[in-house]
């Protein structure tokens, strides 16, 4: 087997492995679709790469490349059917994910939230920052509620720094959910590699034009098969 493919080969099946690996003990819905995904591309290729290696001795070389080609095609037409249905299942465990954290961090900001957000506002710098690490460090999810639920400027932070508190909050009082998290990231990324390695492989068995003089061929032959029939018939 060629080297390239050979790698590509290599690189769907372990992404394949990795994926199912990751997710071997997950009941939820999102990441069973996922693992599904990856087997069937997976056991697609290979399938492909397989026929390639096991030429039928009783084809013709031409017949081969043709039956190789047509299988390269369904190859394509199942990553064009994967990448259709990637989306619904990266937003749907994606806003699982996030209810699931709202849920076990109860950020449900009370009448005093805006009250809270003025003191912040009105405080100095460093006093303002050590306030709001007491309020990650105490868990008071009524004040990390008005910090998250607002934009925050209302709270006279920036962003980013707000991004970053609400991350650390996070990771401090739902880690399991957070490394869930992390690791539907990851999935992302390597789907994507798995996707671009699968695209390289059907792609490396497709020849176009060789596959139109094929069947060209195969058309003339039929022709003069049926020329000859005709004239035999005839004397």
């Amino acid at each position: 087997m060629h080297k390239s493919i050979q790698h590509h080969i290599n690189t769907i099946g372990h992404i394949s492995n990795s994926i199912n690996t990751r997710y071997s003990e997950s009941v939820n819905t999102f990441n069973i679709r996922y693992k599904r995904e990856t087997q069937r591309l997976n056991q697609a290729a290979s399938a492909l790469a397989n026929m390639h290696e096991n030429k039928n001795p009783l084809e013709t070389s031409a017949a081969h490349f043709k039956k190789i080609s047509i299988h390269a095609k369904r190859l394509e037409n199942e990553i064009y059917n994967t990448e259709n249905r990637l989306p619904d299942i990266q937003i749907g465990l994606a806003n699982d994910i996030d209810k699931r954290i709202n849920e076990k961090l109860n950020l449900s900001e009370d009448k005093y939230g805006e009250e809270f957000r003025e003191t912040l506002r009105n405080m100095e710098t460093k006093k303002r920052y050590s306030a709001i690490q007491k309020v990650i460090e105490s868990g008071d999810s009524k004040c990390m509620a008005a910090i998250a639920k607002a934009p925050p400027i209302l709270s006279g932070i920036d962003q980013e720094m707000h991004s970053r508190y609400i991350e650390n909050y996070q990771t401090r009082y739902a880690p399991e959910l957070i490394n869930e998290r992390n690791q539907f990231l990851e999935t992302i990324t390597d789907l994507s590699s798995m996707i671009s390695s699968t695209k390289k492989l059907a792609n490396a068995f497709l020849d176009p034009e060789r596959l139109q003089n094929i069947e060209q061929d195969e058309q003339s032959a039929i022709e003069a098969e049926s020329n000859f029939n005709q004239a035999f018939s005839t004397n």
